[in-house]
């Protein structure tokens, strides 16, 4: 007898075909994508409140300074002590001043931020606030900053600083860019 046997080997998958890894990279990719533009989203924002913050306790500083040293203060744009900047993005120092002279030998640096994070624009029409020693502003009148992201306009917060040294935080609802706001 004759038998022919014959053996079909039976073939079993192993691993994954070209086609579904390259949809499973694809479907990766897509997720990182949305993922990183949230996270940068998510940082930025963090990073303009934290500016605001900031910004929003250093007046409240000077205002307690002023009173507690009994001598005028004053938180100028920039990093020059006799304030002749209106670019709040360099940073901003703070000095204990005579308001009537301005001299620079009364002048003393108390605090200093440097260059603010890139991704931040302070704006204010001052290039200085003074503070006299009742904690009181010079000018007499309500000063507002807006602190505002540079690309992303969805959060942006204002500060109030009233005449009575009263210093106000505020997150602005909606669609606004520092270009809009005249300061």
């Amino acid at each position: 007898m004759n038998f022919k046997v014959s053996f079909i080997a039976e073939r079993k998958q192993q691993g994954f075909t070209l086609i579904q890894l390259m949809a499973v990279v694809a479907i990766v990719g897509i997720m990182f994508q949305v993922g990183s533009a949230l996270f940068a989203d998510v940082v930025h924002r963090k990073v303009v409140r934290s500016t605001a913050l900031q910004l929003e306790k250093r007046i409240g500083f000077i205002v307690q300074q002023s009173k507690g040293r009994g001598e005028a203060m004053a938180i100028c744009a920039g990093q020059s002590t006799n304030c002749n900047t209106n670019d709040w993005s360099l940073g901003y120092v703070t000095v204990t001043t005579n308001p009537v002279s301005d001299t620079p030998g009364k002048v003393e640096v108390v605090h200093r931020v440097e260059a603010l994070d890139p991704v931040v624009n302070i704006l204010s029409n001052r290039k200085k606030l003074v503070f006299l020693p009742g904690g009181f502003l010079e000018s007499n009148t309500e000063e507002e900053f807006y602190v505002c992201p540079i690309h992303r306009a969805q959060f942006s917060y204002k500060i109030t600083v009233a005449a009575s040294g009263l210093v106000e935080f505020e997150e602005l609802e909606g669609e606004m860019k520092c270009d809009q706001i005249s300061v």
